[in-house]
């Protein structure tokens, strides 16, 4: 596949049934009318399925992937939630209103998973007026994130599938990937700038005590893991685990794992645990 209509052949139409079956309850219960997948690996091979292949055509015949901000090098980007218009120039951000309109795709949000192998897109659009999404993506997220695992679990054959025989996503663009920082998150400085700003220097002093390991090992804690799940987790033994939180123990001053807990959860929440 070296042209963008044959990966609308093999990788869209071939799959189109099976894609829709998964997405109808988007549409039905949210009035979502359009999901995308597509997967970026450190290669730059790329894979997409998706249930509008109206719009996939339509991008493709338009051109739209010559200006798309997330046809990018993998490097690019970080995990996270953002709008879809929030990346490109003011041209594109025009454009692909003005194109979306033209299937009721007034508003988008874009779920964005990073791993040391690749970055996974799962996209998401509607009607301003006639869909849920808004409301989903301001006080459900969760429910999205359910869904783009649903979604691979239910594709996982057809995704390894069309995985290994993925094209190169420079060829089909014509040229070098670009890797322009796509920051889904706050800077760090911003951040702890505005938690300082609220009184919250303790906070931020306990997460700074805490190494990268310990700070997983609290995330665990708080979902609920014993040790023993969590050394599975991280590929280590349940004594590393225990050692980790004894070094937790002393820095924080805390003298139970209840303690812990609650100054775990409190820093997650404030957004200082990874």
């Amino acid at each position: 596949m070296n042209t963008w209509n044959e990966v609308v052949n093999a990788q869209i139409l071939n799959h189109i049934d099976a894609v829709k079956k998964t997405t109808q309850p988007l549409l039905d219960i949210f009035g979502i009318d359009y999901f995308t997948y597509h997967r970026i690996d450190k290669e730059g091979r790329y894979t997409v399925l998706l249930d509008r292949p109206d719009w996939a055509e339509h991008y493709v015949t338009q051109k739209l992937y010559k200006q798309d901000p997330y046809l990018q090098h993998a490097d690019a980007y970080t995990s996270g939630f953002c709008l879809v218009d929030m990346y490109g120039s003011i041209a594109y951000k025009e454009l692909i209103l003005i194109e979306g309109s033209k299937f009721n795709l007034d508003f988008g949000i874009t779920l964005i998973q990073k791993n040391d192998k690749d970055v996974e897109f799962f996209g998401f659009a509607g009607s301003k007026d006639n869909s849920a999404l808004n409301k989903l993506y301001l006080n459900h997220q969760p429910l999205l994130i359910s869904f783009a695992s649903h979604f691979k679990e239910q594709h996982s054959a057809t995704l390894q599938h069309l995985s290994d025989g993925a094209p190169s996503l420079e060829i089909l663009k014509g040229k070098k990937l670009e890797k322009r920082p796509m920051q889904m998150q706050l800077g760090e400085e911003s951040h702890h700038s505005f938690l300082k700003a609220l009184g919250m220097h303790q906070q931020i002093k306990q997460a700074y005590l805490l190494s990268h390991r310990e700070k997983l090992c609290l995330q665990w804690l708080i979902k609920g893991k014993s040790s023993k799940e969590t050394a599975s987790r991280m590929g280590i033994s349940p004594r590393t685990v225990e050692s980790y939180f004894e070094n937790i123990k002393n820095k924080l001053s805390c003298w139970s794992k209840n303690e812990i807990f609650d100054i775990a959860k409190n820093l997650s929440f404030l957004g200082l645990l990874p």
